[in-house]
């Protein structure tokens, strides 16, 4: 045979015409050699390998679904999108694009000629339903071109590629019958260095970007393994790494999601944002890992900071996330617009097709998304998800129930991995169809599928129980997540009383699900469920031991309530099993700036920071702490750190601007906090960060407006209700201080802070019974509040009810034994029952714990002076000196000691020093009255 080109060799393999057990030589000489052996070749025959596996068939599917499909090649309008940049001014990767149609698929036996199916999605969608639905897709018996007995010829050399090729997929494949077997995501095993040339890690690319465009979970599998694989042999490709963080997203709903799927996504992520902190590859990966974890709101702003730069603005990926954000925003029709623009930006890439068709559907234009699913299923017939929502959509808005019926059957019948909600949906419209042609033993078995995989759907459950089923449940089934997703979008659309009663209900059916009890616990913490949250973090780390989520969590909550010791503990426990791990290190530092205790905060922070350098979070505390101990040229850097990593991070310009003021004035940071409010009006932390810049240099008029128009467009902020009191409090405007303190209560009734301010404001306004009235409820709601207890004892010493102010001090003991306050209050208490020698004793013990401030020692003084100490007085006086001897009371004490001594003289130096510090003292009349005395 031949000479024969390589083009010309490839199609022979391609059309089964070479099997691999040929020999072949180069024209130009040499020896024969196994066409297997030569690299040109045996990619493709591998190919061949794959695509000639036979099928087989259901017997009960429909005859038309029963026949093998026809994958057709894209046309040549449908190719993916050049690289060079000014033809494609930005790819989503570099490099990683050829000129290729659509990748063969598994299943299939033959690829068609380009004339064969050819179909342009544009014009379909300008036809609408008619035309285009009548031909979309030609379902064809290919029994006349398999070639069943061509893999029986390829010799051992071929078979071992293929198998090596296939490993990843065999784990899979041995359990494609279980729809509901979960699957853990794979991570590299990294070698010291790179181990292939970059052309090797470009062509690998080439071949993984065909099989993920292909959209189904068998295509994002097998580019998970081939990406892991890719990587293990070049630990550095950007391209690899940003790929397999979205393949990893869009598995993340098939997987376990336990600590160990958890860890995955952060390994990769926090590794590739390393190497690549504000490019393409560490954006994929953060945007896919915010998305995986629930965290929507931080991923819109991350990728409408990356919309903004012209270097990201035509970026198909971060488009088609943009997409996804408009639909969770109740959006479909600007959905379906960016996914236009996704689609002629990549136009090979099937998801952006399945999206726009779901999009067009949800926004009621049904004749366009009808076109739209042709569209799919002419670029990729096997789709399953695209049957399915066609079937659906021919059933609903066209009431074509056998082509309904045909779809549906189909792809309930095929190979291949939907979403459970999917599935059970087919179903739950497959019992609609039986019923209607009034066939009930077929509508219960459908309907008894449906409710099975989605027992949370109440519809379901209704059409179950109307045709006689069951509603009992087997827990053995639901090892899956499909609740945990359904939550997850009622968390999107702000709705957390749902979205925590799927999580619930996903960890009662499946107790090993730790993930859907950590998300569970984050939905009853915002709805101010505190307690339960805490409980249900504990269920969390009792089902997955390993969940690092769950202890840093907990002792966040733990912390947030100040109970410092629980979280102290909690943070132990997590430190035995994960030993310097950033997480738990920044959990350390956390702890340590909220008890105020900022040295220790920076230390544990630091240590965080090594094991890794890009954290935003643990950045922006070390910008806090630094903060607080004035050291505002540390902290200014750190904040700009954070904002290089994340320029959309809220607390990061907030935490910048305020340090702002300390380096070029008040001005500086309001004219800078202003400026992002006018590009970001509907973000409340710049308006609420405006109004704490005013109320810190006491313009509360100013904050006070600032904090009104927050209410207007948030009326349940309660920071804002909080800080509109607290200067409302300062102007002396008591009742809508208090009115303002109350509102924040009702908007949080777990947070013990606004009835504690509301404490502290009747203090202010003399009503002494009404104050400890509301300390002692704020004690109910958190019996850790800091200082709790000592403010109901100083409200009943106001009242003069001192054994109810030292009962209360003694309760503060025991919880803060470390505060000064207590063993204040109780000296207060004592002398005012004049029983002064308990009263030095108590002061004793607060300087012990506060030694700094001279007025401490004066009333120390004052003490043992009435209980007969005078010398011991004078020294604590002499102490009080050293600290400040500007301080008036001071001299007065010191007049008194003399004068009790019987030192006229000196007692009348005293005093007068005394009123010439203070010349509008209270006590003027009296002293100088004294003075007078003394000096006759």
């Amino acid at each position: 045979m031949g000479p024969y080109s390589t083009d010309a060799v490839l199609k022979l393999i391609g059309e089964g015409a070479l099997t691999g057990t040929e020999k072949i030589k180069k024209a130009t000489g040499g020896s024969w050699i196994p066409i297997s052996k030569e690299p040109d070749f045996y990619d493709k025959l591998l190919e061949a390998l794959h695509s000639e596996q036979p099928k087989v068939e259901n017997p009960s599917l429909p005859e038309t679904m029963a026949q093998e499909t026809v994958v057709a090649p894209l046309p040549v309008d449908a190719m993916i999108p050049p690289t060079d940049p000014e033809l494609q001014p930005m790819a989503p990767m570099e490099g990683n694009f050829e000129e290729t149609a659509i990748l063969h698929n598994s299943n299939s036996p033959a690829i068609l000629d380009h004339s064969v199916a050819v179909y342009n999605n544009d014009r379909a969608l300008e036809e609408g339903p008619g035309r285009g639905r009548n031909q979309v897709v030609d379902l064809q018996n290919l029994g006349t071109v398999a070639q069943g007995d061509q893999v029986r010829k390829l010799k051992m050399p071929l078979i071992f590629l293929g198998l090596a090729a296939c490993l990843g997929l065999a784990a899979y494949f041995l359990t494609g019958d279980n729809p509901e077997e979960k699957i853990h995501l794979l991570v590299p095993k990294y070698g010291p260095s790179a181990t292939i040339s970059g052309d090797q890690v470009k062509s690998e690319m080439q071949k993984i970007v065909r099989i993920f465009q292909y959209d189904t979970f068998e295509s994002y599998y097998e580019s998970q393994n081939m990406l892991v694989s890719l990587l293990e042999r070049a630990p550095n490709s950007l391209e690899a790494r940003g790929f397999l963080c979205l393949t990893y997203r869009e598995l993340w709903p098939y997987t376990k999601q336990d600590s160990a799927d958890i860890e995955a996504v952060n390994s990769i992520v926090k590794t590739t944002r390393a190497l690549d902190p504000v490019g393409a590859s560490g954006s994929y990966c953060e945007i896919s890992k915010l998305l995986m974890f629930g965290k929507v709101t931080d991923a819109r702003g991350v990728l409408e900071y990356l919309l903004n730069q012209k270097q990201f603005s035509t970026d198909p990926i971060l488009i088609a996330f943009k997409a996804e954000s408009y639909s969770s925003e109740q959006d479909p029709k600007s959905a379906a617009l960016f996914s236009e623009t996704v689609r002629q930006l990549w136009p090979s890439w099937v998801k952006a097709a399945v999206q726009q068709a779901e999009f067009l559907m949800q926004s009621g234009e049904t004749q366009k998304a009808a076109a739209a699913y042709e569209g799919v299923l002419k670029m990729n017939p096997k789709h399953k998800a695209a049957q399915i929502q066609y079937g659906i959509l021919n059933y609903r808005f066209f009431k074509q129930s056998d082509i309904a019926l045909n779809y549906l059957t189909g792809a309930l019948s095929s190979n291949g991995r939907v979403l459970r909600q999917l599935e059970a949906k087919a179903n739950f419209v497959l019992a609609q169809i039986w019923m209607e042609q009034r066939q009930p033993a077929k509508a219960k078995e459908f309907a008894q599928r449906a409710y099975d995989l989605n027992p949370g759907d109440s519809e379901y459950k209704d059409i179950l129980v109307k045709l006689g089923g069951t509603t009992e449940l087997s827990k053995k089934n639901y090892k899956h997540n499909e609740l945990v997703f359904l939550g997850d979008q009622y968390f999107r659309a702000g709705d957390c009383l749902s979205a925590q009663a799927e999580y619930k209900a996903a960890f009662e059916l499946d107790m090993t699900n730790a993930l859907a009890a950590s998300k569970a616990a984050r939905c009853l913490w915002q709805l101010n469920q505190s307690g339960e949250a805490i409980n249900w973090l504990a269920k969390a780390i009792k089902a997955d031991s390993r969940l690092t989520e769950a202890y840093t969590l907990m002792s966040d909550y733990y912390s947030q309530r100040y109970n410092y010791q629980a979280a102290l503990q909690t943070l132990n426990r997590a430190a035995t099993l994960f030993p310097n791990n950033n997480e738990v290190l920044r959990g350390y530092g956390q702890l340590e700036f909220r008890r105020n205790n900022m040295k220790d905060a920076i230390g544990y922070l630091q240590r965080a920071l090594k094991a890794y350098e890009n954290d935003v979070e643990t950045i922006l505390l070390l910008a806090k702490a630094h903060a607080a101990l004035g050291e505002y040229q540390m902290a200014q850097n750190y904040a700009i750190r954070a904002m290089e990593l994340d320029s959309t991070n809220n607390d990061a310009i907030v935490v910048y601007a305020k340090n702002l003021v300390q380096f070029r004035g008040l001005d500086a940071g309001l004219y800078y906090i202003k400026d992002q409010i006018s590009k970001f009006s509907y973000t409340i932390e710049f308006r609420l960060a405006l109004a704490e810049m005013y109320r810190d240099v006491e313009r509360y008029r100013d904050a006070q407006t600032v904090y009104e128009q927050v209410l207007e467009a948030d009326p349940k902020n309660k920071k804002a209700y909080m800080g509109l009191g607290e200067c409302l409090q300062a102007i002396g405007t008591f009742d809508k201080a208090l009115k303002s303190y109350l509102n924040a209560a009702v908007q949080d009734p777990s947070d013990a802070e606004p009835l504690f301010k509301a404490g502290q404001l009747y203090i202010d306004m003399n009503k002494f019974n009404e104050a400890k009235a509301q300390f002692e409820r704020a004690l109910k709601v958190n019996p850790y509040y800091p200082r709790g207890n000592y403010y109901v004892g100083k409200a009943a010493f106001l009242n003069m009810d001192y054994q109810t102010a030292l009962k209360y001090c003694n309760a503060e003991r025991q919880i803060n034994p470390n505060l000064a306050d207590s063993y204040i209050l109780a000296a207060e208490v004592y002398s005012a029952v004049r029983d002064f020698a308990k009263c030095a004793g108590e002061y004793q013990q607060a300087v012990r714990l506060r030694p700094q401030g001279a007025e401490i020692y004066v009333k120390m003084a004052r003490c043992y002076r009435q209980a007969g100490s005078p010398d011991i007085a004078e020294n604590m006086l002499n102490i009080a000196v050293t600290q400040e001897s500007g301080l008036p009371d001071i001299y007065k004490e010191q007049g008194a000691i003399y004068e009790g001594r019987g030192d006229a003289r000196s007692a009348v130096r005293a005093y007068d020093k005394y009123l010439a510090l203070s010349p509008n003292a209270p006590d003027r009349a009296e002293m100088e009255a004294r003075i007078n005395t003394l000096s006759r």
